[in-house]
């Protein structure tokens, strides 16, 4: 099954870092418009959070000069990526475990393969 998520990493000047991630889908179809912007959003609204609870530390805590959120950039890069799992579930049966190398006439492949291509003998 493949897994498509978004993430977004928050690097701050002390060489500390956050990461969000979020699914957006579970499917081999494509990335509807709707998933990704549920997927945004909520990545927006943590790193809001994120932010505006490292702010109030600072604050509250005055003898920290050196703040971790002074030096933010404020534009980010959200990450969309794809993986595949390396077992696939059977979709006829639901079994997600390995065959024996037995095949059985009952799970025969019935995928449609493309034309082999013919070659030209002299």
């Amino acid at each position: 099954m493949a897994t498509t998520t978004a993430s977004l990493t928050i690097n701050f000047k002390d060489g500390s870092s956050r990461t969000i991630s979020h699914p957006v889908c579970q499917h081999n179809d494509t990335v509807r418009y709707d998933q990704l912007q549920t997927s945004l959003s909520y990545i927006q609204k943590e790193s809001n959070s994120i932010l505006t609870t490292l702010i109030n530390q600072e604050t509250a805590n005055k003898s920290n000069a050196v703040s971790r959120v002074d030096n933010l950039n404020t534009t980010a890069t959200v990450v969309v990526s794809r993986s595949i799992d390396e077992l696939e579930t059977d979709s006829s049966t639901g079994n997600d475990e390995d065959d024996d190398d037995e095949e059985d006439d009952d799970n025969a492949d019935t995928t449609e393969k493309p034309p082999e291509k013919k070659r030209k003998t002299k």
